[in-house]
């Protein structure tokens, strides 16, 4: 069985879009990925006030096995199935970042 994050589950990423349209800031343009599915991608914003900001942002499975996270395996075999995906808060994000020195 082949399963893609964008079509696994209803997608809902579309949510996302009004709370984007409407952010003041980079801060709440990265907040406002929360909820995002697919793709995952990175996102690179800066608001008029020169602030800046960067969000991972989309629905990362999270594999049962360290072998289901390299390489390809069969997809009918439950010890190959996606265990969750990585919660929103734990994926890389920076926001006002300092420059490297």
């Amino acid at each position: 069985m082949l399963m893609w994050t964008g079509t696994h589950r209803a997608n809902r990423g579309f949510e996302c879009l009004l709370p984007m349209l409407t952010a003041r800031t980079a801060a709440e343009l990265a907040d406002a990925q929360d909820g995002w599915v697919d793709p995952v991608n990175n996102l690179v914003c800066a608001d008029t006030r020169g602030d800046i900001a960067y969000q991972c942002r989309g629905e990362l499975p999270v594999r049962s096995s360290d072998a289901a996270r390299r390489l390809p395996v069969p997809g009918w075999d439950d010890a190959c199935e996606w265990a969750g995906t990585v919660p929103f808060a734990s994926l890389p994000r920076a926001v006002e970042p300092r420059p490297a020195s």
